[in-house]
């Protein structure tokens, strides 16, 4: 089930999960708390248990959880719970007035959904433990101050870089296309995404490269969206977000030269952007960006 298709089926939505929040009716009940946070610390753990740690730091950390009926869901299939911990007074007061990081997430990407981006479902977000929100010394128990975040798995066929770096893209030339008209329209549509790197992106189950006509929001999908931002996009903007796309390609493997100037060039032509009049400047912002990193693209 796409994204869109799951949105049309949810039929209500119910405030307050936690303290404070919004959930799917099929995910009011979700227990945050029980999930073995204090024993998943680094990424990898609970592989034989169903609930599996993706991604640990000081600031976040993200399970996957097989069966979410585990913990009061009323839906079938695998989860992912994100935890934003509330390490700092700043980190406390914001999500104090403003419901921080996990609340913005939860909006963007349902806003992302209905304007056509396949990117995971969100199903609840919640503040657990308001009343160490103002407390120093947060700790790592069920009873921490954090945000949470539920997401629902969307099935795909692997990210960017692992087609990439197995060859399974085939002919590079329409699949470059293909991404240049999705980030075009990723920016027609004003998302800035603030990790845009091939890792960041995959191809939906049974994409194809062969029909040039083919809407692109079908053939990839968008993850790892947590601080990007919908809005008027400039000229930066666009040419940072092309800039760590080609970066992390090239560290895939894809060679520089003719293959990241034709996706360059296929961005401005899908963007509306003439490509003999605009190529100069974007181009030069983009190895302005790489120089400083050591990167050859051109």
């Amino acid at each position: 089930m796409t994204t869109m298709e799951h949105e049309q089926t949810a039929v209500r939505w119910r405030g307050r999960p936690g303290w404070r929040g919004q959930s799917l009716a099929s995910c009011a009940r979700f227990d945050f708390t029980a999930l073995p946070w204090a024993s998943r610390r680094h990424a990898g753990e609970g592989k034989t248990d169903g609930i599996l740690c993706v991604k640990r730091s000081h600031s976040r950390q993200v399970l996957r959880v097989a069966d979410a009926r585990r913990f009061g869901a009323e839906l079938t299939g695998p989860v992912y719970v994100k935890r934003y911990l509330l390490n700092s007074l700043r980190r406390r007061l914001g999500n104090l007035v403003t419901g921080g990081k996990a609340r913005r997430e939860f909006g963007l990407a349902r806003r992302l959904g209905a304007l056509g981006f396949q990117t995971p479902l969100p199903l609840a977000w919640a503040i657990v433990s308001a009343r160490r929100l103002l407390i120093p010394g947060a700790g790592d128990g069920p009873d921490s101050a954090a945000s949470f975040l539920l997401t629902l798995e969307l099935p795909n066929d692997g990210t960017l870089a692992e087609w990439v770096r197995t060859g399974r893209q085939g002919p590079l030339e329409p699949f470059l296309r293909q991404l240049a008209r999705l980030l075009a329209a990723m920016h027609g549509r004003g998302f800035f995404h603030p990790d845009c790197l091939s890792k960041n992106f995959c191809l939906a189950p049974g994409a194809s490269f062969a029909d040039p006509a083919a809407d692109p929001l079908a053939l990839f999908q968008v993850h790892d969206i947590d601080g990007g931002r919908l809005g008027a996009l400039s000229t930066r903007g666009r040419a940072f977000n092309l800039y760590q796309m080609l970066a992390s390609l090239r560290g895939d493997g894809l060679p520089a030269g003719d293959a990241c100037r034709g996706l360059l060039r296929e961005y401005l032509a899908a963007a509306g952007l003439e490509p003999a009049r605009h190529e100069p400047s974007y181009r030069q912002r983009i190895e302005r960006l790489a120089r400083r990193r050591g990167v050859d693209l051109f």
